[in-house]
């Protein structure tokens, strides 16, 4: 007898977060989907970078595991096999070759996600992802209008309505603003010597760099090809400013950036400027 579908849920890629949030589900109670929150990290030094819904955001593919007592290093597998799921598959949901999201079935039969069901089941995933692609047009370039589609940050245009909400509380008072403008040194030569995509590439983890810097900043965006803004609302001198952009910079350019299968040193350097100490705007 074959068996059955037992849950499913979906989850969705926070770009802010650089992490798959799980958002709806089927079957799956609320103690399962609340162990499932936090733990699909997409950064590269996350440990959850070999799960299988992370692969499958990565990879643009299908995973699955057919039988979950073979002793596949899976997360939480050992509770899902104690709840009757003995297969499960990860399929991306993808909008215009973008993983926006996975869907994630579980099934009490080992070997239920043979070759003939996942014909079936691709397809199901690609209709989803066509239904997010026309239902999100006017949302998402709304969003384009303000983010930047590489790294997902604020775009040059919202980082200046943001930079300029931050001296217009100011009132008159006695508080500053720095905003400091980090470059990729020599960016254009990844470009020449590699190709774009890996300067896209390259792009994308120097903004999660800048995410995860300890320097706390009031906002962050990229503005320029190679350029990232960042500002910093009452700093308490100047000094301290310096020495947080020296921090970003370690933080950002220390370690060698792997790429294209090889560890690339890349440097940068960055500018300040400090409200209202250096202009009035």
């Amino acid at each position: 007898e074959h068996g059955q579908f037992k849950a499913a849920w979906i989850g969705v890629v926070d770009t802010d977060a650089m992490a798959i949030r799980p958002m709806a589900s089927a079957g799956v109670d609320a103690a399962f989907m609340g162990a499932l929150n936090g733990r699909f990290s997409l950064h590269d030094d996350a440990q959850a970078g070999g799960s299988m819904s992370v692969r499958a955001v990565r990879e643009k593919r299908a995973v699955v595991s057919n039988d979950l007592r073979t002793g596949d290093r899976l997360i939480l597998a050992e509770d899902r096999v104690k709840r009757g799921i003995l297969s499960i598959a990860f399929l991306p949901l993808m909008v215009q070759d973008t993983a926006v999201g996975v869907l994630t079935l579980y099934a009490d039969e080992a070997g239920f996600f043979d070759a003939a069901e996942m014909v079936l089941l691709n397809e199901l995933a690609a209709d989803i992802g066509f239904a997010l692609d026309h239902l999100d047009k006017e949302e998402r370039l709304n969003y384009l209008a303000y983010y930047d589609e590489i790294t997902g940050l604020p775009n040059r245009i919202l980082f200046l309505e943001r930079v300029s909400q931050l001296l217009r509380a100011r009132n008159g008072g006695t508080s500053t603003t720095a905003l400091a403008l980090v470059d990729i040194d020599r960016f254009r030569i990844i470009n020449d010597t590699l190709d774009r995509r890996a300067g896209d590439e390259l792009l994308k983890l120097v903004a999660q760099r800048i995410q995860r810097s300890k320097v706390g900043f009031s906002t962050v965006a990229r503005v320029g090809i190679n350029c990232f803004g960042v500002a910093l609302h009452e700093p308490r001198d100047a000094g301290s400013v310096a020495l947080s952009l020296e921090q970003l910079l370690r933080d950002c350019f220390a370690k060698p950036f792997a790429l294209r299968g090889a560890n690339l040193r890349i440097a940068g350097k960055a500018g300040i400027a400090l409200y209202p100490i250096d202009a009035d705007d």
